[in-house]
């Protein structure tokens, strides 16, 4: 990840980690106009309020982000920590970053993986229209609903040849990609379904090598679709170590049809899991309220009894009053 397109933003809600990503997300879906996947969201803990790493995909989007936040922050009331305003600042990756060694082996294609060699080839592979293509392989792998990612810069054995991206180039790249995904697929691919990563080079002996890289094109898992994704028309497969050649009419009722009735599955199971977590919440509403009921119970018990005792320490009062007055 760039360092460059990190941003950190401080003063955040005390809250479940979970909670809070999925808060930030719609937080900045609604307000900043910027879509991001939890899996690019780092949570710290500060003592009584959070820190959050986020990261992004172009430089663009942290201006944006930053901008948005340092002018605004104490709108955010969904997330920022109560009197103290979050604040954003632009950070260094705190991940680890890829790098490979030139001739590394770094294993197999799969059916999430494919290796591209780049060099000349690049900008046919970023054309749309190509068989193999970049499109139709991100067609490929988010219609197989899990993790894949592409490598331009490693040889069909899976070794690291890497290739030569100047920062202009890096940035023009980086453009076209986003265009492909946008405007060349249907539905639309936006930044939470895939990241652009160009991983340095090394020499064996682990020097430096200027501008030498491997592209990393990953694709996310796309939450819920019930059609699959399309590039001009045309479904596609990522199978093992090859992308499939457009899918016939049957095989893409028949896929879709799986997919829905997966999705449906993943509902109920949902619906169960969040009806359970009612359930629980009720049971520990429902013991606390026994617990206040037995409290008040032995409070009042209690009262009771000093109430009685007070009554008949007064009575022999009033005995001894009386033998005082007639003595």
């Amino acid at each position: 990840m760039s360092t460059e397109f990190v941003i950190e933003v401080h003063n955040l809600k005390n809250k479940n980690d979970t909670i809070l990503k999925d808060t930030i997300k719609k937080v900045f879906e609604n307000k900043l106009d910027v879509d991001i996947s939890v899996d690019k969201l780092d949570i710290e803990d500060c003592g009584d309020t959070k820190t959050a790493t986020v990261y992004l995909q172009s430089l663009d989007e942290a201006y944006k982000v930053a901008d948005g936040i340092n002018s605004k922050g104490f709108k955010f009331t969904q997330i920022a920590t109560e009197y103290k305003p979050i604040y954003a600042c632009r950070v260094h990756s705190k991940r680890p970053a890829n790098v490979y060694l030139h001739d590394e082996d770094i294993g197999d294609e799969t059916r999430f993986r494919e290796f591209k060699v780049g060099g000349g080839n690049i900008d046919n592979f970023l054309k749309t229209g190509n068989l193999k293509c970049l499109a139709n392989y991100a067609c490929g792998f988010v219609n197989n609903q899990e993790d894949g990612i592409i490598y331009v810069g490693v040889n069909d054995h899976g070794k690291v040849v890497g290739r030569k991206f100047d920062h202009d180039r890096r940035d023009q790249i980086r453009t076209q990609i986003s265009r492909i995904m946008k405007n060349d697929i249907e539905p639309p691919l936006n930044t939470i379904h895939y990241s652009i990563y160009f991983a340095p080079v090394r020499t064996r002996e682990g020097e430096n090598q200027e501008d030498m890289y491997v592209l990393e094109i990953k694709f996310y898992t796309v939450d819920k679709f019930d059609k699959l994704y399309r590039v001009d028309g045309k479904v596609y497969e990522k199978r093992d170590a090859c992308l499939s050649q457009p899918l016939s009419h049957k095989r893409i009722l028949d896929w879709e049809e799986q997919i829905r009735h997966k999705q449906k599955n993943d509902e109920l199971r949902e619906q169960i899991t969040k009806n359970q977590q009612l359930i629980d919440e009720k049971d520990q509403e429902i013991n606390k309220e026994k617990c206040l009921r037995l409290e008040k119970e032995t409070t009042v018990t209690t009262l009771e009894r000093e109430k009685s005792e007070l009554i008949k320490e007064n009575k022999k009062l009033m005995g001894k009053s009386k033998v005082c007055v007639i003595l």
